[in-house]
């Protein structure tokens, strides 16, 4: 047995969670050698000891029976050695022919893998990659770029914040980096040792796990926020409270707060707003449009709130999403034989993109698909290659937490099948033999980087060894944030137009909290996990308010088919008091038809209803 290993007595190794993109600080608890629990690293500076359901439950997925045991050439195994040939041969061949690799990805949050997915494109230069999220953050980053000149976002100092004001944001749910909302909204909420309280309001059209702890909630339907926010500028101008551009008081000026509401708790926000100047914050939900985004950004800074965002700590991408007619000149390639190989690397895009694009139909057409997962899904089914890679445990990687955030992942239990790390797949496609993988491939890799972008910077007195096993023992390091405040770009309020008014039904649809956007449907303990508000589990459904259940003559789990963009879909129903009207709230994720035995038919896939830029 090693020297440290005990039998009986526990041992406990830093890492960071990559289950998702906040890339939490975390540790996990071994006995003999084998993971057996996850918790948040106390000492780690974004989530100090904080971790959500998801990362808690990954540990699940580790011992999963159904995990990938070997790669696959159709349904038929094959060595690595094989699988490494033929794909090399294909992306020279790609390569030679002019066509193109389009390379899928999620979100990117590691420097080093964004380093060996530009490596790639160096090796292969007809390469093409495609970042996409099915909820993301792309119109609050849409609007800071425009706003702001930048997409990179300072994080809000929520713990300083006396009067909160979210707009459809679940900032303590499941939006945003919610583990480090959450720890820094409950240090204004101590009662214990002072009475210095912030104040919460919300106002959206769902109940949510942060409007069900607001003290002033506002039913606000998602389709009416614009003219929420709108209302809120108008007041508080007409009150002297603020000044505000001539063109904007023009087109604001018939907007009022009266129809959202009981007007003696909207005076108290309004007062609130005012007596409150640098010290609150207004904040909109990632599923806003981006007008919303604008507007808000345009309160925060003229009632001075930026005072609350710490430009020290900014949270960028490392790989920018792509757009929607990227990917409809992606489709139209593969539809006109122009592209070679297409490689999904750990994405499901066949369930997450929606059905217009046409995505599933075109892959026929591409001669070599390739899909490196942990388990089958919807994608790696209609491909050539199914290349099984490592669990997160048993992984090496980085990544940046914030941009003033290094944070380390290490392996603590070696592959328990016949897997590979993702990464070090595509190293060695990128050294263009199959012979050129071996185990230490990407850690070897990941130092040289490491010392590249941290230790030079850093410039300790210990050597590079030496200093790589001190962070790699934290799990993070601390580097410098030097950032200054951005300057708010006045020709952004032109995108502000007048909010259009509808008379139908809005369906809103969020990401769940426990399965996501479908990755983790295949996890019993996250599919027996109770909602937060209506304690559901196993199932997605369709939340409406009693009133509009009165209008449509349906009961409790009653079957109501939502018609959208010409497709329907049969939900049952949950009749949700705090709804506002004609408002249908349901949740992602489910539906999937190939995420394994837990996972398959739970629940409604409701993507199909979506539009191509992911809107609804």
């Amino acid at each position: 047995r090693p020297e440290e290993v005990l039998p009986g007595i526990a041992n406990y190794y830093a890492s960071t969670c990559t289950e998702c993109s906040l890339a939490c600080g975390i540790l996990i608890k071994t006995r003999e050698g084998r993971p057996i629990k996850i918790d948040g690293n106390p000492d780690h500076p974004v989530n100090k000891g904080k971790i959500c359901t998801k990362g808690q439950a990954s540990i699940h997925s580790l011992y999963d029976p159904e995990r990938l045991k070997e790669p696959k050439f159709g349904i038929d195994s094959i060595s690595w050695q094989d699988a490494d040939e033929k794909i090399i041969d294909a992306l020279n061949s790609a390569v030679k022919d002019g066509k193109e690799i389009s390379l899928f990805v999620g979100k990117i949050v590691s420097p080093t893998t964004k380093k060996v997915l530009d490596d790639f494109v160096k090796k292969y230069p007809t390469t093409k990659i495609y970042s996409y999220s099915l909820i993301t953050d792309r119109n609050r980053r849409s609007a800071w770029q425009e706003c702001y000149g930048n997409n990179d976002i300072p994080s809000i100092k929520w713990n300083e914040a006396e009067i909160i004001l979210s707009l459809d944001s679940d900032f303590i749910g499941n939006e945003g980096n919610f583990v480090e909302n959450m720890r820094l909204f409950s240090e204004k909420r101590e009662v214990v040792n002072k009475l210095d309280v912030n104040r919460l309001y919300v106002a959206e059209g769902r109940l949510s796990a942060t409007g069900m702890i607001a003290d002033y909630r506002f039913r606000v339907s998602p389709n009416r926020q614009l003219e929420f926010i709108y209302g809120i500028i108008n007041e508080l101008s007409n009150a002297k409270v603020i000044s505000i551009d001539s063109t904007i008081k023009s087109l604001l000026a018939n907007y009022s707060l009266d129809e959202f509401g009981n007007r003696e708790k909207i005076n108290h926000l309004l007062k609130d707003l005012s007596s409150n100047k640098g010290k609150s914050i207004i904040h909109a939900g990632e599923t806003l449009p981006k007008e919303v985004h604008i507007a808000v950004n345009y309160l925060n800074e003229i009632l001075g709130n930026t005072q609350l965002y710490d430009w020290k700590k900014l949270t960028s991408q490392q790989v920018e999403e792509s757009s929607t007619r990227e990917i409809e000149e992606l489709i139209a390639k593969i539809n006109n034989n122009k592209v070679g190989v297409v490689i999904h690397f750990d994405v499901n895009p066949v369930y997450h993109l929606p059905k217009e694009f046409g995505y599933k139909e075109s892959l026929k057409k591409v001669g070599n698909v390739i899909s490196l997962t942990e388990v089958e899904n919807e994608t790696s089914i209609v491909g050539k290659f199914t290349l099984p890679i490592n669990h997160m445990l048993e992984s090496w990687g980085d990544a940046f937490s914030r941009n003033n955030v290094y944070s380390t992942q290490q392996p603590v239990i070696s592959p328990i099948f016949n897997t590979r790390q993702k990464e070090s797949i595509l190293l060695t496609w990128s050294n263009g033999n199959a012979n050129s993988y071996n185990e230490k491939i990407y850690h070897e890799y990941l130092i040289n980087n490491f010392n590249e972008i941290v230790y030079k910077k850093k410039n300790p007195l210990a050597d590079k060894k030496t200093f790589w096993y001190s962070v790699l023992h934290d799990g993070f390091v601390n580097l410098e944030g030097n950032s200054t405040p951005a300057k708010f770009n006045e020709k952004s309020l032109s995108n502000l137009k007048e909010s259009k008014k509808t008379n139908g039904f809005t369906l809103h649809l969020t990401e769940s909290y426990f399965v996501g956007d479908g990755k983790f449907a295949n996890n019993g303990w996250l599919q027996e996990t109770p909602h937060p508000v209506t304690k559901v589990t196993w199932d997605n459904y369709a939340a409406i308010a009693p009133k509009t259940a009165k209008e449509l003559n349906v009961e409790m789990n009653d079957l109501i088919e939502v018609n959208y963009n010409s497709k329907k879909i049969n939900l049952p129903v949950l009749i949700q008091l705090g709804m506002s009207e004609k408002t249908i709230h349901v949740e992602l994720g489910y539906g999937r038809t190939n995420a394994g035995e837990v996972g398959n038919d739970v629940g409604f896939n409701l993507i199909p209803l979506m539009n191509k830029d992911f809107s609804f």
